[in-house]
């Protein structure tokens, strides 16, 4: 668990990263608020599995105001979504959660992999300032993606 002093507007607010090991509905509603093409339901109920790990980014209140999943094979991570519900976005949420998945990698001297639509772009921001880079790009679906790993 990381807890982190956070400023937010005008006031000092505590934040923590917690492992979330179990199924909550409102993470389904931040994805489905968060993104163009969100993942279902069943798809995140199914990430509470052996080999993913799912942590939140919780206010003071104890309000989940974002997530990421990650799964683990062996000596690699694969940073499979983050997100943070749109009233928080644009407040360094998302970094502080790839900041800790960078860490939780290295912590476990894992290679850490992720894959982005090319139109996100401040996904692409994000990721490139953390020191991610480009080593493939290729079609999933409909949606171009960039592989990229942590140097």
């Amino acid at each position: 668990m990381l807890r982190k002093n956070v400023i937010c507007g005008c006031a000092s607010v505590t934040a923590m990263i917690k492992r979330i090991t179990s199924y909550h509905p409102e993470l389904y509603s931040i994805e489905r608020l968060s993104h163009v093409s969100p993942w279902s339901e069943g798809v995140l109920q199914s990430c509470f599995t052996e080999n993913y790990q799912i942590y939140g980014w919780f206010s003071a209140a104890g309000i989940l105001q974002g997530f990421c999943v990650i799964q683990q094979v062996c000596d690699e991570f694969t940073l499979m979504n983050i997100t943070v519900a749109p009233a928080y976005q644009g407040q360094g949420i998302g970094g502080q959660l790839l900041r800790y998945v960078q860490a939780l990698a290295a912590q476990h001297r894992a290679k850490l992999w992720l894959e982005v639509r090319a139109s996100n772009a401040a996904a692409l921001h994000l990721y490139e300032k953390q020191g991610f880079s480009e080593v493939g790009a290729g079609q999933a679906i409909t949606h171009a993606v960039m592989s990229v790993r942590m140097l």
